[in-house]
């Protein structure tokens, strides 16, 4: 979808979303010109890899819904423990950021979260049912570490137009 026009610009259907069905695709849509800068996708790792092979220089920004899903399914609906807890909260406030300041103060939260819980995160056996949570932050942390600071493209540039999950 062009972010300007709001129009669609491509399509393609497949019954597997990874690489060897989605690389060709990207392929004809540089022959056909089209030159992004960034780009919104729900994080699956093969389709991020062929879109950087594609183009090389294309930010990459996860999907915030899809984080923030993703997040909320690995803690489920009731988290059993304090860091759970505090992480659903965090996570909730994912889709709200509209300015750099709020992005910057959700990522100073999320190492603080990150910095208070990771060593008794480490402590737990996942085999636990009740402390499986610390299993799925496990998880989520290292999901965030990797991309949070592409979270928010749009801030820093104008002629994205964002819709909001939350």
């Amino acid at each position: 979808m062009d972010v300007t026009s709001q129009d669609i610009i491509s399509t393609i259907y497949v019954n597997k979303e990874n690489y060897k069905n989605v690389f060709p695709w990207l392929k004809r849509l540089k022959a056909k010109g089209l030159k992004p800068t960034h780009i919104v996708v729900d994080g699956e790792r093969s389709v991020m890899r062929a879109i950087k092979d594609t183009w090389p220089k294309i930010t990459i920004q996860r999907c915030l819904y899809h984080i923030q899903h993703e997040g909320m399914r690995w803690l489920r609906t009731y988290p059993r423990t304090d860091a759970g807890r505090e992480l659903r909260h965090l996570l909730g406030t994912l889709c709200t950021i509209r300015t750099v300041k709020e992005r910057n103060q959700f990522i100073g939260t999320f190492n603080l979260w990150l910095t208070t819980h990771r060593e008794f995160m480490k402590t737990l056996p996942l085999s636990n049912i009740a402390l499986s949570d610390y299993g799925r932050h496990r998880g989520l942390t290292e999901l965030n570490k990797r991309q949070y600071l592409n979270w928010y493209c749009f801030l820093n540039n104008k002629n994205i137009k964002t819709k909001h999950c939350g």
